[in-house]
């Protein structure tokens, strides 16, 4: 599959720090059209060490809402009927399962709020999005997302449109020629966006703020209280990834 070349935003995730979890590089890259956001990421294990091309298991996580404003660290639903255009997509591939082999299938799973208190709904089939992920170069996963506007849980969002989301992928692989039996030689590494995103309590006022524009993915989150950056000064040209293909899946 193929899109048209489309200006975009990349910014870089921060390493999630927590135990058994190494230091991470990456980047989240950004762009849509008329029909469908683009999103891809690359995550680098402990400064680019080589990665064994057989051995990796990896997850992508994007939580967001619709409502572009919504800042008061509440869901907007408060039952899991109707689903509230509102959750967590989570896409898993492996080719060796090793720290993620619980998670199973990819997902769509919605939250509410009642009562002050945040509550998972139950996981729902993964419709609209074809993803994709792989090892690139022998030293980093990259993931590769295109999400239907209108035919997948993000349906309430078009070309002009906001929303808050947060990105979230984590790499599981293991050094190139060492044993990988051993779980000594894997090496785990989360990367997040924004920076302050934790957990799933933070949702959605961790969340940072994307406006959709035909063939832009324009940027705007505040990397610390008071602190506004705008991206839309920092497009890059993205012609690599617009001829990037997402690769047939196994």
């Amino acid at each position: 599959m193929r899109h048209s070349g489309c200006l975009g935003a990349q910014v870089g995730l921060s390493p999630y720090v927590g135990p058994g979890n190494t230091e991470v590089e990456g980047w989240l890259r950004l762009m849509n059209d008329e029909t469908k956001l683009y999103v891809a990421t690359e995550v680098f294990l402990e400064g680019g060490v080589a990665l064994d091309p057989n051995h990796w298991d990896s997850v992508m996580e994007m939580v967001f809402t619709d409502e572009p404003n919504r800042l008061d660290d509440e869901w907007a639903a408060d039952t899991c009927a109707p689903r509230p255009g509102e959750g967590i997509f989570m896409t898993h591939e492996w080719t060796d399962l090793n720290y993620f082999s619980f998670l199973g299938a990819s997902l769509f799973r919605p939250y509410y709020e009642h009562g002050g208190l945040q509550g998972f709904c139950t996981e729902q089939p993964l419709v609209g999005v074809e993803r994709d992920a792989a090892l690139s170069s022998g030293r980093a996963l990259i993931w590769e997302w295109a999400l239907d506007l209108t035919a997948s849980e993000l349906d309430k969002v078009g070309a002009g449109d906001c929303f808050r989301l947060g990105v979230e992928p984590a790499a599981n692989a293991c050094r190139q020629g060492t044993d990988c039996s051993d779980n000594d030689n894997w090496l785990l590494g989360w990367g997040i966006w924004p920076a302050r995103l934790l957990d799933y309590q933070q949702y959605p006022d961790g969340l940072g703020t994307i406006c959709l524009n035909p063939c832009e993915a324009e940027e705007e989150f505040i990397p610390e209280p008071g602190t506004m950056l705008l991206l839309g000064s920092g497009f890059l040209g993205l012609a690599g990834y617009a001829g990037m293909r997402l690769r047939t899946r196994r």
